[in-house]
This record gives structure tokens, sequence and C-alpha cells, in this order.
């Protein structure tokens, strides 16, 4: 358990912001300390992931997936839709560090805050995990890992929950799919012909790929405004609807 950081922590007005941003209610420095409380409130309000669709982007290594996440994210955040991801890149959780997460996790009592990101909500499987590199889980290990994520993150019941899943080969990907009854999205890259894996709802097409939308070469800076703009279209459309989507 993680208690109140202390008012000097770097930390402390994240924390206070999560947790105002959260519950609705006139929320005090002696009303964090009440833990209890506090999670009682959090699970209540915002616990769970409610009825989120929960879309499972998966590509080869390389392909883009984690730039395909943050822009779908975006496109569904530009139609009024709100939004959570969960790196749940088993191999290389590297989310947290691409966006500048690099805050510890922030708990009340038995409940995991997520962090905020262009007003997305972000967790990260990797939160933790104490070292770089993969993550070690397998069989029913991960299943209670995943378990633990789906059920004790507060999640603020999203409309969507995107997940960044590890790449093809890694025979953990199908488990985490399941865990969360996730629909399966495909990314891929430039060079892939074929998609493998997990049949797919819809494709991305990275940087001239076939797919369901394609998505060309832009500048690093500029990239995720662009591929945001270009699967607006796609994220309204909801291709994977009625294709094993959890709502």
């Amino acid at each position: 358990m993680l208690d109140l950081p202390e008012p000097q922590s770097p930390w402390h007005a994240a924390y206070l912001d999560a947790c105002r941003e959260l519950v609705d209610h006139a929320f005090t420095v002696e009303a964090a300390r009440d833990q209890a409380a506090l999670a009682g409130a959090l699970r209540r309000e915002v616990g769970g992931l409610g009825d989120a669709t929960v879309l499972g982007l998966f590509g080869g290594a390389g392909s883009g997936r984690t730039t395909a996440v943050l822009a779908l994210a975006l496109a569904l955040q530009g139609l009024g839709r709100s939004v959570a991801i969960l790196d749940a890149d088993l191999g290389a959780p590297a989310l947290r560090r691409r966006l500048g997460l690099d805050q510890p996790p922030l708990l009340v009592q038995n409940l995991v805050l997520t962090m905020p990101w262009q007003g997305v909500r972000v967790q990260s499987l990797a939160t933790f995990w104490p070292d770089e590199g993969p993550l070690p889980w397998q069989g029913q290990g991960l299943e209670t890992v995943l378990s633990r994520f789906r059920e004790d993150v507060v999640w603020g019941r999203p409309d969507y929950l995107l997940l960044d899943l590890p790449p093809l080969g890694d025979p953990r990907l199908d488990t985490v799919l399941d865990a969360f009854r996730a629909t399966p999205v495909a990314v891929r890259g430039p060079l892939e012909s074929d998609v493998r894996g997990p049949r797919p709802a819809a494709v991305i097409g990275q940087a001239g790929g076939r797919g369901d939308v394609q998505l060309p070469y832009a500048p690093s800076g500029d990239r995720l405004l662009v591929f945001a703009s270009l699967l607006r279209p796609f994220a309204e459309s909801g291709v994977w609807k009625g294709s094993g989507s959890s709502q």
C-alpha cells in the first residue's frame, strides 16, 4: 500500500488532482488520508471498465502498434469518446517512458489510479515491475496480473479501452485478448502482405500497408496528429462492431 505522498513529494499534486478528477465531490488532503472511504468512493463511482468497448491492437515487431494506439485514442477522443489505454506489451512495455509518465504508482488501498495523457487515462502492466525489459509472467500468474488490472485499476468507466498488445509470436497475446474480451485490430507494416495471428475485426495499414485505413509516413513530430486525423473516419465508422467487442 502506498500512503498519501507527503506534501513535498513531486507526486503529491498529481495524486490529489487524479482523485479530484475521478471523484465528484469536495476533495481535501484530509479526505485523501481516509484511504478506506476514498477507495470505496472510487470503486463505487468510477471503478472498473463498465461497458467499455475493448480493442486490442496487435502486429509484428516494428509495425507501429503503439503509434496506432495513441493516434486512435486521440481520434476517438476527438469524437467525444472517453478513452483509456493499457500498455500490455509484455515483451517491451515502453509506453510510460515514451509519454514521460515516469511517476511511481498512485494507489488508494488496493486500487490503482491511471495516469493522464492528453485527456486519456493510461496504465501499464510494467507499473509494478522494477526492471527494464520484458515482463516474465506466464500462465496462471499472468492471468492473475491481468485480472488485477481489469478489476482494480480506476479506469473511470471509459467508452473505449485500447490495449497495446505483445508482438506477434508472443504466445501470451491470446491470453491478454481473452482476459479483457477484446476485439482484435491488426496493425500491418508496409512489408507485411498478410495479417497473421488472431483474426482481426479491422486492419490499420502503417506507411502504405494495406488495411481498412492506411497511414502514410509522417515526420515524427507531427505523426500522432496526422494519424489521428486520418483515423477519425475509421473510428467513427466503428468497423469492429459486432466482431466480439465487449459491448
